[in-house]
């Protein structure tokens, strides 16, 4: 009976069990176990609170202790932990790297599910014959053998060769049954009659995504593939294409800009066998479980916040009125013709600029800037402007841009002595990057991506604004805001942000980091998958895999950081490391151990399969009884030099320079011990002073040692190729 008001206490006494019976289940309140069980069967609650269904909790619990096993219901196969709204802990299916096609293809739309098309074709040199499994001399794709769509002496793409975004050359696509995300890609040379060899192999080119085979996303860019080594090698090694990218395509294009045109005289391009390795987007086979673990960034300060535009919220189309955000008042407009596409302010190189409004910033003031930016191309003949404060005249404008030779620039218009600085730095192509400038009043540092890369040397300024000085994005303008001279930039901007303060180091990173997944420039995640602990990457690829720098007062056990190694059991007069990608910025160590058991010869390295003599250079000295009693140099790819019958060991650094040029020093010794007494000839030091490989490449893929005249690397020699931390 309801009661309107409630009248005391219902007390049962004396009662073990109580329980509310319901259609099909039941609610239990057992006093002898003090158990209380909702949705039970006849059978009662098993512990002391059982809960069959979903249990909901609004309030707060203040001390849970778990003292047996959670069991999280989960949604697309994660199951998460959540504070603050913000997924901080994740434990996803653990997805498997896939090959794909994940099966033989036997015709351009077989088996169902498989489509591959190219723009060009030979007749049957079919697009689905490079995805067969097979690489014989007519199991490859190929474009038509006589059109001369690449240039015999360059290797460029031709105006026969199709235009497809921005650049020409032929391509080849795939279309998959479901999505995944690419990891790598494997390109293996075309067989012509029993040899494969590097002939009309793609040497530069671009990998795009798409999810609807129409609207494509360039997914990394690729350039100086050999495939180890001339047209005459028939022992050609696969290049492997590794990519960055955390979105889920099902449609992948592959288009080739140059072959590895010096070699032969091929007019077309070709490939044996294409294959893409990835992660699916859902994948019911997988079981494992990963554990992630979730850095959530702050969003930026705004304290200081001058002007702030950003295209990421806005609808594909063409830019009208820039909004000003972050509680900055400053909106911005466009001269000639800018775009919003993919939540970015798109310039195409041809008098296109977005200039803000009148700022506080006048005379010679503090002040930083921020950008993140994806340069198309640059044009040699122009200014390539991303960033310009001020206009275009002398003392009155400080900014950013690449220079006509390619390099970053970040300068004082008409500045003083060592003001303006052109950098070493190499964009990119197609691959977003974040720059921040600092001006203190008198110097400029620059950071890429983060880090610090050079600072300027003057000891005066000769930087002078006008008064309200306007921002332009894009281009130069002149003093009256309209676009200037030849500056025009043939990219993306976004998330442009400039401050009337110099900014700290960490508040930089800070910048950088806030989106730096949104960019695609890795994760801000730790990763346990399969016994690999993966921090700043999903997918880890050792027992300890760090994308980014460690800072650290010392390491243990270097052999961990082995990137390749070779043991001799027999005497051997070369071998190649294929399949290396050393990259840019970073620095590696090569460890000889070498036994020579014939006379005195030289031993040389060629890089990415290039042994053109003249395309090296090397200075050795030998130190003897004096310092340096003797040594070579010249035009090609020595290493070092061999005593007769002797032991030897060399350490070398290799760095692949910003300028993407190989670059080497090292020193060493051999000892002759079967030269009786020990003396000064016996016993000998040498060092490599420099060594240089002047053919520019994104990075190392194969590295040759040879001996070039009667020597052998005698059993029991060893190189071991290390990264250094």
């Amino acid at each position: 009976m309801p009661l309107a008001t409630p009248q005391g206490t219902l007390d049962f006494k004396s009662v073990d069990t109580i329980t509310f019976v319901g259609a099909s289940s039941n609610t239990v309140i057992d006093t002898t176990t003090g158990s209380f069980g909702v949705g039970v069967d006849a059978n009662g609650p098993t512990s002391n609170l059982h809960v069959v269904g979903n249990a909901l909790i609004t309030g707060n619990v203040a001390d849970l202790n778990i003292v047996s096993n959670v069991n999280m219901l989960h949604t697309s196969n994660t199951a998460s932990i959540k504070l603050n709204s913000n997924v901080v802990t994740e434990f996803p299916r653990s997805k498997k790297l896939i090959k794909y096609p994940r099966v033989a293809l036997t015709g351009p739309s077989a088996p169902t599910g498989y489509v591959a098309s190219a723009s060009d074709e030979e007749p049957n040199y079919n697009a689905w014959k490079a995805f067969e499994n097979l690489n014989t001399n007519s199991d490859a794709w190929s474009t038509d053998f006589t059109e001369n769509r690449y240039d015999v002496s360059s290797g460029e793409a031709t105006t026969n060769a199709p235009l497809f975004e921005g650049e020409r050359g032929d391509w080849i696509q795939i279309q998959l049954p479901s999505k995944i995300k690419l990891d790598y890609i494997l390109i293996d040379p075309r067989r012509v009659a029993s040899a494969k060899t590097p002939e009309a192999s793609p040497g530069d080119g671009r990998i795009f995504g798409s999810i609807n085979g129409t609207n494509w996303t360039l997914i990394t860019s690729f350039s100086g593939r050999l495939y180890g080594g001339m047209a005459s090698n028939e022992n050609a090694t696969a290049e492997t294409v590794v990519t960055s990218t955390d979105t889920y395509y099902n449609y992948y294009r592959l288009q080739v800009t140059k072959r590895a045109g010096q070699y032969g005289s091929d007019k077309y391009v070709a490939i044996g066998q294409l294959e893409y390795f990835g992660t699916p987007e859902y994948d019911p086979e997988a079981h494992g479980v990963d554990v992630v673990v979730k850095s959530v960034p702050n969003v930026p300060n705004t304290d200081w916040l001058e002007v702030y535009y950003d295209a990421k919220d806005l609808a594909d189309g063409a830019v009208s009125t820039v909004t000003a955000l972050g509680g900055t008042t400053i909106s911005g407009s466009n001269l000639g013709n800018p775009q919003i596409s993919n939540g970015a302010f798109v310039f195409d190189g041809t008098g296109d600029c977005i200039v803000s409004g009148a700022t506080s910033l006048s005379g010679n003031p503090p002040l930083s800037y921020s950008v993140w930016f994806k340069t198309n191309s640059i044009d040699s003949s122009g200014s390539n402007s991303i960033v310009m404060i001020g206009y275009a005249a002398n003392t009155e404008s400080i900014g950013f841009r690449i220079n006509s030779t390619g390099y970053y620039r970040f300068y004082v218009y008409g500045g003083a002595t060592n003001e303006s600085i052109t950098t070493t730095i190499v964009p990119e192509l197609g691959k977003w990057t974040h720059a921040t400038v600092v001006y203190d009043g008198l110097k400029s540092k620059l950071y890429i991506d983060g880090k610090f890369a050079l600072q300027n040397t003057n000891t005066t300024t000769n930087l002078n604004l006008d008064s309200s000085a306007k921002v332009a994005l894009g281009n130069y303008i002149d003093s009256s805001g309209n676009i200037g001279s030849n500056a025009s930039y043939d990219g993306s901007i976004t998330n442009f942000r400039l401050f009337n303060r110099a900014l700290t180091q960490d508040e930089i990173y800070q910048l950088y980091a806030y989106q730096k997944e949104y960019f695609g420039h890795g994760d801000l995640s730790m990763t346990l998958k399969a016994g690999r602990l993966g921090i700043g990457t999903s997918e880890p690829r050792a027992a300890l895999d760090v994308r980014g720098v460690i800072n650290a007062e010392s390491f243990y056990g270097l052999n961990d950081a082995t990137v390749a190694y070779k043991y001799f059991d027999s005497d051997t007069i070369n071998h190649t490391f294929s399949n290396l990608n050393l990259k840019v910025g970073e620095a590696y160590k090569i460890v000889w151990s070498y036994h020579n058991t014939t006379s005195n010869h030289n031993v040389h390295m060629f890089v990415n399969g290039d042994e053109t003599d003249t395309n090296y250079w090397h200075a050795i000295q030998q130190v003897t009884g004096s310092f340096a009693a003797a040594g070579s140099t010249g035009n090609t790819a020595r290493m070092f030099s061999t005593g007769g019958s002797s032991d030897h060991i060399w350490v070398y650094d290799l760095r692949l320079t910003h300028d993407r040029r190989p670059m080497m020093m090292g020193h060493g010794h051999f000892s002759t011990p079967s030269g009786g007494t020990m003396s000064t000839s016996n016993n000998q030091a040498w060092r490599l002073g420099t060594w240089n490989h002047s053919v520019q490449a994104d990075a190392i893929t194969s590295l040759k040692f040879d001996q070039t005249s009667t020597g052998s690397f005698g059993a029991g020699s060893s190189i071991r190729i290390l990264k250094t931390m």
